[in-house]
């Protein structure tokens, strides 16, 4: 009788510490196991090339990125709820968005969730978001379908 007590002990802790460490997974993301495609890739460099940026670094989902400042704050994961101000324009390099708001990165376009946590709070970054990243083909107020998405950054 005692062994079968302790067995199922042993069985319902390990099942408690394995759902316990599945909730905190929750916010995990594979953040290179999706990339853009080599074409929306080859949009952004493009983007890039025409407007002489040359110090955008490429990460391995295609989005690029450039800090600005890096921030002197605590570094953040890509989960959490953060305080942003931003400005997003279009490829035409019309700003067709500016705001102060407060996101939570598990809620937001990929290229959000990827690139916010390159910079610590306080930070400033431009993210270059190729449309995969961003809202893909479904238009949003302002923005149209497949649009590559440009934001300048900074975390709160």
């Amino acid at each position: 009788m005692r062994r079968i007590i302790l067995c199922f002990s042993v069985l319902l802790g390990v099942f408690v510490f394995t759902s316990c460490s599945k909730s905190a997974d929750k916010c995990s993301f594979d953040e290179c196991g999706f990339r853009a495609s080599d074409a929306e890739i080859a949009r952004v460099q493009a983007y890039l090339s025409t407007n002489g940026i040359t110090t955008a670094t490429e990460h391995c989902s295609g989005l690029y990125y450039e800090v600005v400042t890096e921030g002197t704050g605590r570094w953040i994961n890509n989960c959490a709820t953060v305080t942003a101000r931003y400005k997003l324009k279009l490829e035409n390099n019309v700003v067709i968005q500016e705001a102060t708001s407060q996101f939570s990165l598990n809620e937001v376009v990929a290229g959000w969730t990827i690139g916010i946590p390159l910079v610590k709070t306080g930070g400033k970054i431009k993210l270059y978001i190729p449309p995969s990243l961003g809202y893909a083909n479904n238009p949003r107020q302002g923005i149209p379908a497949n649009s590559m998405l440009i934001f300048d950054v900074e975390l709160l």
